[in-house]
């Protein structure tokens, strides 16, 4: 039987959340999520598990340490449940832990950007929402919305403190290429070089061993 497994950390407004990993594909567990931002539990979950949602963010249900699909009138054809369609959840994995957790459904961890993008900010504050993860996610939408504008127009967005940290990566670099340059001494050159190195394969430049200067 297929597991669902915790394999990784996402993070919003500094708080993080686990992710997990089914057959390949990750997930979130939404209920943290919707806790931290202050919204209506029973209300978003209603909203997750109707047809148009399971089959967008391939909603997913947690009974009893089971991994449940979600009921959907529409074929899901994934690798998960091939070419079904239900008016019944049914059983397709097994959680990771006994420790037993609050109401939730996980989606999709690739849909869940969209799924927080839809959240109305006039609906977060009308419900007494957290002010703080309310604004973050604010900032989060003006950013999504200039990038998804870009992407239609000019067929590229770009995560502006992405390339921010390239830029301070580079410069970085650049600074210890001249730092060993100016080192005589072969333990201090040899450390340059494995900073060097590290630096390069983050700006996905691999560094080339042969063309180290260890004299």
């Amino acid at each position: 039987m297929n597991e669902l497994k915790v394999t990784g950390v996402m993070h919003f407004a500094n708080r993080p959340h686990l992710t997990y990993t089914l057959c390949d594909t990750q997930y979130i567990s939404l209920r943290p999520l919707v806790d931290q931002i202050g919204l209506d539990w029973r209300t978003q979950k209603k909203g997750l598990l109707s047809d148009d949602s399971v089959l967008f963010y391939g909603t997913l249900l947690l009974k009893d340490g089971e991994i449940l699909q979600a009921a959907c009138k529409y074929d899901l054809k994934n690798d998960l449940s091939p070419s079904y369609s239900s008016e019944e959840p049914h059983k397709i994995a097994i959680f990771c832990t006994e420790n037993e957790q609050k109401d939730t459904v996980f989606v999709q961890l690739k849909r869940v950007y969209m799924y927080l993008a839809r959240i109305s900010l006039g609906h977060v504050k009308g419900t007494g929402g957290n002010e703080s993860s309310g604004q973050y996610l604010l900032s989060l939408q003006e950013e999504w919305a200039h990038a998804l504008y870009d992407y239609e127009t000019t067929g590229i967005a770009i995560k502006t403190t992405h390339a921010k940290m390239k830029s301070d990566d580079l410069k970085n670099l650049v600074a210890v290429c001249r730092t060993k340059n100016q080192t005589e001494g072969q333990d201090d050159r040899k450390m340059l070089s494995s900073v060097m190195r590290e630096l390069a394969e983050k700006l996905g430049h691999p560094y080339q061993a042969d063309l180290l200067d260890e004299s």
